[in-house]
């Protein structure tokens, strides 16, 4: 196999974006280092379904970490700052769990309603014929037992598992997190302008516009690089150390208090990668507010 030479902007950003952030690069290994022992870690009780659902959503949020951390190296923060969007959400539901386990079976049961609606979307389509009608019946039979907790005051069908919006429970966990300090689910500014990236309306893309007004920002650029690592740091404490805790595992606390501690050291205020990333926003609003004019 051929070795790839990398482009020289992308050779130098990569060398600037080392020397701008060790603090950070040295506290991320920390926390793939934690989050290995987290997974690889038995020794609490057996895991139910409930618990190994909350596993595997813990691990997308550690895959995105490491994807975001790639990206983010290249110099792509717009688009790592879109993993971070659904890094958070996942951390906040794993996070809701750790406070309010009742919540776990209706993220579960909630599958045969967003099933049921495939089948009805389905119906008088080609797709129809491709649903066996013993797979049919199985989802009929659990959508009946579990309709009645996701519906409506008129028998609709709810569009989502919890009855209120990301922001309750967001307000919720945040009411209820002084017994775990890491599961703070903080709706900010951030979140809501990663989902305008996400969905690409005019002030995300007002956002990715470079100082000529004509294009946008074309990578490698630093710019949204912090928020997306601080940000993501964060999601990805919050998700394992929920998991830790969902799954009973004894040294629970120790990997919470460890997470924690080595984020803040890196991002806590007064820090020297938070008084950087606080500059970089102040700089970027600033040119956006600029070209808005």
């Amino acid at each position: 196999m051929h070795n790839v030479t990398l482009p020289s902007n992308i050779i130098e950003f990569q060398k600037s974006f080392a020397e701008k952030h060790p603090e950070y690069i040295q506290s991320a290994r920390q926390a793939a280092n934690i989050c290995n022992e987290v997974f690889a870690d038995t020794s609490g009780p057996p895991l139910d379904e409930p618990k190994i659902m909350c596993r595997c959503l813990a691990q997308t949020v550690a895959n995105s970490f490491l994807s975001m951390n790639l990206l983010v190296s290249y110099g792509h923060g717009c688009d790592a700052l879109k993993i971070v969007r659904s890094m958070f959400e996942a951390a906040v539901v794993l996070a809701s769990f750790d406070h309010f386990p009742d919540l776990i079976q209706d993220f579960i049961d909630f599958r045969w309603v967003k099933k049921m609606k495939m089948i009805k979307q389905a119906k008088g389509t080609p797709r129809e014929s491709l649903v066996p009608p013993k797979l049919q019946q199985e989802i009929e039979k659990n959508y009946d037992a579990v309709i009645s907790r996701f519906s409506d005051a008129r028998g609709k069908a709810l569009s989502s598992w919890y009855r209120g919006s990301f922001l309750d429970m967001c307000k919720k966990l945040d009411e209820a997190s002084s017994k775990m300090p890491w599961a703070l689910g903080q709706y900010h500014d951030l979140y809501r302008f990663s989902s305008e990236l996400m969905h690409g309306d005019i002030i995300g893309l007002e956002s990715q516009t470079d100082s000529s007004g004509y294009n946008t920002d074309m990578p490698p650029s630093h710019n949204y690089v912090s928020e997306s690592m601080m940000s993501g740091h964060w999601a990805m404490t919050m998700a394992l150390a929920s998991y830790a805790s969902i799954a009973q595992l004894p040294k629970a606390k120790i990997y919470g208090d460890q997470l924690v501690d080595a984020w803040m050291n890196v991002w806590g205020e007064g820090s020297q990668e938070f008084e950087a990333a606080k500059k970089d926003s102040e700089q970027a609003a600033s040119e956006a507010a600029s070209l808005a004019e």
